[in-house]
This record gives C-alpha cells, sequence and structure tokens, in this order.
C-alpha cells in the first residue's frame, strides 16, 4: 500500500512491541502496546532511577514477562506523565 494512510505490521519481539508502523516511519498510538524501561526512558526523557522509583512506590505498574523483563503499557506511563505536577522555577523571571 501507498500513500499517507498505508501501514505496514511491525512486531518487535526483543522490545515487546506490536502496532502499526506507518508508511512514514512513525507508530500510530496503542494503548495497551508494551514498552520496555528503555523505551519508556527514551521516549518519555525519564530517568532508570526515577522510573523504578515510580513503580517501587505504586504510583506506575509494570509486567514482568518472564526471561524478557519488565513491560510498562503505554496507558499507564501516559497517566503517569499527566499526573506529575507542573514544573515551577524557584524565583520568578520578569
Amino acid at each position: 500500500m501507498t500513500g499517507h494512510n498505508s501501514y505496514k505490521s511491525s512486531t518487535d519481539s526483543a522490545a515487546g512491541q506490536v502496532g502499526a508502523q506507518m508508511a512514514d516511519g512513525s507508530h500510530s498510538y496503542q494503548p495497551n502496546e508494551l514498552l520496555t524501561v528503555a523505551d519508556v526512558c527514551q521516549q518519555y526523557g525519564i530517568g532508570r532511577t526515577s522510573l523504578y522509583a515510580a513503580l517501587a512506590s505504586g504510583q506506575l505498574t509494570a509486567r514482568v514477562l518472564g526471561k524478557r523483563g519488565t513491560r510498562i503499557r503505554r496507558q499507564d506511563i501516559d497517566a503517569f506523565v499527566v499526573g506529575l505536577k507542573p514544573y515551577r522555577p524557584l524565583v520568578e523571571r520578569e
């Protein structure tokens, strides 16, 4: 298929992701998509230590897929990010 609406099925077994890849290389949004810890850190700009702290405190949930490691649903990380407090500088600038 060609055109802006065409897609090809993509499965990355190493990353545990199944979704649709658009012709331009971008991925469609899949709320139940499972992301690796590395994917979450890269895509959301969250440090690995901060991510594991959120998991340990219960602010964020993950699934463990046997030897394949920890996976986080995209909708769970999105909800976590939306719930974060906005940044406010200590000193107001004029």
